[in-house]
């Protein structure tokens, strides 16, 4: 049985293909119509009149076939926007088993803290992190979302472009090799998954890390990474936030 998901899915196509449909029909009427006008508008002789209706023929012709091209490049994107099937949210279990492990990585940092103070903060960054990205680039952000069972922060579909979007809490000046790593495997994974469906779709890497450092550690990170992420499977872009500065954008009376 089709789950709400893919019923969902269906009637978009379903209307989308009904649209094209109708446009179609317009277009090819429209085309026929303007050359039986030509026709009965000029006074030209049998010959004449022979080779004007094979030019006129074929011209609603023409016009219909790059209509149907750009109509159909436009379904194609739409379904690439709005409806990508393999996109799935995250279940309540699969986050609280993403959000345990940043809490453990922050606690390994700052024994200090408790882990319930650690949660909260991530939380908090990571809402005003995806918050801040959406405002930036204007593109609006499905949340928590897995590829068949890749976990992602966020994703995003914009101009034949998708962007996956992942949040790191940083209050140390690094990110150990093995986590960049299995960053980088996740996300040239779902690139051939994307691009399997979706052939010619330009993937990126979006990686946003929310940081409470000195402008000495901040430097010694951004210099770091740029050599860990020398050479990627995908295009990585680094947002750097800064934790403060986004509570007092977001969270300020």
């Amino acid at each position: 049985m089709a789950n709400k998901d893919d019923r969902s899915l269906m009637t978009l196509a379903g209307a989308a293909q009904t649209q094209i449909f109708l446009i179609v029909i317009i277009v090819a009427l429209g085309c026929l119509a303007f050359s039986a006008v030509l026709i009965g508008g000029y006074d030209l002789s049998g010959g004449q009149r022979w080779v004007f209706s094979i030019l006129l023929t074929l011209f609603p012709l023409i016009g219909l076939s790059v209509s149907l091209f750009l109509i159909l490049s436009k379904a194609e994107k739409l379904m690439l926007d709005e409806s990508n099937t393999s996109w799935q949210p995250m279940t309540p279990e699969q986050q609280r088993r993403k959000l345990n492990l940043e809490v453990t990585t922050l606690a390994s940092l700052l024994p200090d803290y408790k882990r319930s103070d650690l949660r909260s903060a991530y939380i908090i960054a990571e809402d005003l992190a995806l918050r801040q990205i959406e405002i930036e680039n204007r593109l609006p952000l499905m949340r928590h979302v897995v590829l068949e069972g890749v976990p992602f922060d966020g994703v995003a579909f914009k101009d034949e472009r998708v962007f996956c979007v992942e949040v790191y809490f940083l209050f140390a000046p690094d990110v150990p090799q093995e986590r960049i790593d299995a960053l980088l495997d996740k996300v040239e994974y779902a690139a051939q998954r994307i691009r399997k469906e979706h052939a010619g779709v330009k993937v990126r890497l979006l990686l946003v890390l929310v940081i409470q450092l000195s402008q000495q550690d901040e430097s010694q990170l951004r210099s770091t990474l740029s050599n860990k992420f020398a050479l990627t499977p995908v295009d990585v872009d680094i947002r750097f936030l800064d934790f403060e500065n986004l509570q007092k954008n977001f969270t300020a009376e």
